[in-house]
């Protein structure tokens, strides 16, 4: 176990031989650092049935530490360039509509305070989905909680909060704001989100 948290050549294999098991193939170039420690690398390849992803460069650190306190706590995950280039896939047959857990508690409190990327294109277009954006979350005292630093495309910057109790209904609460531009014309505009996960409500 130490061998696959604590090694470079441990790391590899769970990028690069683990997600195989699920029909998803992972190359990175210069990839260094450890899963307990954290790592980086550049120029991130990931095959997938449905589509291949690459990112341009990614750094994850994080606190191991912490987990002997019950607790996860990410530093940041950080994200360069990602394109996304889809694949066409034969229909997928009628599938059950999703159902909604009967809970959606977490075994540890979680703390991730950053979570960024520098784009998101799609396509071979290379449509922009995304810009450089970032958010974070936490779990802690029954909510996980959401919290929108800066989302940016190219007509809107959003910033605000979602929070979500882990207890059927699930409640729902959250505050979102933006402010753009529309045929040259600024733009402002406030979402207030309440209800439940079931029934959520949208003012």
């Amino acid at each position: 176990a130490w061998w696959i948290i604590g090694t470079e050549s441990g790391l590899r294999f769970a990028l690069y031989r683990l997600p195989v098991l699920a029909n998803v193939h992972i190359h990175a170039k210069e990839l260094r650092g450890t899963v307990w420690r954290g790592f980086q690398g550049q120029d991130w390849l990931i095959m997938t049935p449905g589509a291949d992803v690459t990112l341009s460069s990614a750094e994850f650190k994080w606190q191991p530490q912490l987990l002997r306190q019950r607790q996860l706590h990410i530093q940041h995950l950080r994200i360069g360039q990602i394109h996304i280039s889809p694949k066409q896939t034969p229909p997928k047959p009628d599938q059950t509509p999703p159902q909604l857990p009967k809970s959606l508690k977490l075994p540890l409190q979680v703390a991730v305070d950053e979570i960024s990327v520098e784009g998101i294109t799609y396509g071979i277009k290379k449509e922009p989905l995304l810009l450089g954006s970032h958010i974070s979350y936490v779990y802690r005292n029954h909510e996980h909680r959401l919290l929108l630093g800066n989302v940016r495309t190219y007509w809107n910057d959003m910033k605000g909060q979602v929070s979500l109790a882990d207890a059927a209904p699930f409640a729902l609460n959250g505050q979102i704001t933006g402010q753009g531009e529309l045929e040259q014309t600024p733009v402002k505009g406030w979402m207030q989100l309440s209800g439940s996960l079931k029934q959520p409500l949208l003012q």
